[in-house]
């Protein structure tokens, strides 16, 4: 059988950690490519090939490629810390050996990492803020890791350890599992519960956190102006710094303390030197009008207009 070219490395590099998850992955990986039985298993390679000729020869041939092929391939899914454990491995099956024992222990190793996996898996109780997904992804990790170091579950023992510590919630339909006469898979489990879930969170919506709550103040401002208003404005949504839009009246409640003085102190200005110019009118304009001015006197608004020779609201240049 001839060998699959291989023209990308393996994309996922080990440094050291997770062994088990990267070792599974690049078995798969060299099987694809007709690679993984050179390495599992070596071949043998004669240091006296002069009574080797026709198949024989051709066989070591093609074995020998394949072996620096699985060595290549070895070498491009490690980092450098890696590859010097393994830099002196004469052939494919060597260095596998070697980061086997190095990053999987031997049969000691094995054992004591196991009776940590068994009182962990022991311990497995789904929280009450955990998703199914986030809970049978825990379950199923620490299973396939008690597989790897020799020791593998059956799907209904962990079936029943996951019925037995589920929360409160999930009581009722674990009364009706457990009725059943039938015998659950992991992935049946796991998605009847997934269902019930979504029907739980239906019902009863989780109340916002606080950061989201956040988000959705700001996003909903949508402006420049401060206080959560979307105009240019600093109090409220249109372009004035004290109106409420583009022609919307204001009344003088809203003043700041600054824009009452100032509208006192015009106001008695006018009355004291045009009292019969209409200083009443004006002062009564500027607390009822509707514009879109940027400041609180010189809306532009409907029904606006000014003198064009002080250039204030509320009289004309006859009354000035």
């Amino acid at each position: 059988m001839a060998t699959k070219v291989i023209t990308t490395p393996f994309p996922h590099t080990f440094n050291g950690e997770d062994f088990d998850y990267w070792s599974s992955r690049f078995e798969v990986w060299l099987k694809v490519f007709d690679l993984w039985k050179i390495v599992d298993e070596g071949f043998d390679d004669p240091e006296d090939e002069t009574g080797l000729s026709g198949e024989p020869k051709k066989a070591l041939e093609a074995n020998r490629k394949k072996d620096i092929d699985a060595c290549n391939q070895i070498n491009l899914a490690i980092e450098k810390a890696v590859y010097e454990k393994i830099s002196k491995a004469k052939n494919a099956k060597e260095a596998w050996q070697i980061l086997n024992k190095t990053y999987k222990g031997d049969d000691k190793v094995k054992k004591v990492r196991l009776q940590s996996l068994i009182s962990e898996f022991e311990k497995l109780q789904m929280k009450e803020d955990e998703s199914i997904d986030e809970f049978f992804a825990k379950v199923t990790s620490v299973v396939n890791q008690m597989a790897t170091n020799g020791e593998a579950l059956d799907d209904q023992r962990v079936v029943e350890k996951i019925l037995c510590y589920m929360p409160q919630k999930y009581f009722s339909l674990v009364t009706v599992l457990e009725e059943l006469d039938k015998v659950f898979t992991l992935e049946d489990l796991q998605g009847t519960f997934k269902a019930y879930e979504a029907k739980i969170n239906l019902l009863n919506p989780q109340p916002r956190q606080p950061d989201q709550a956040l988000k959705s103040e700001v996003s909903s401002s949508g402006g420049r102006g401060s206080y959560n208003n979307r105009g240019r404005g600093e109090n409220f949504r249109g372009r004035g710094g004290n109106s409420r839009g583009r022609g919307r009246n204001f009344s003088g409640n809203n003043y700041s303390s600054n824009n009452q003085h100032e509208s006192n102190q015009n106001s008695g200005n006018n009355n004291n030197g045009n009292n019969h110019h209409g200083g009443n009118r004006n002062q009564n304009f500027n607390s009822q009008q509707r514009g879109r001015g940027r400041g609180f006197q010189r809306g532009r608004g409907r029904g606006y207009f000014e003198c064009h020779f002080c250039h204030k609201p509320g009289h004309v240049i006859s009354d000035c």
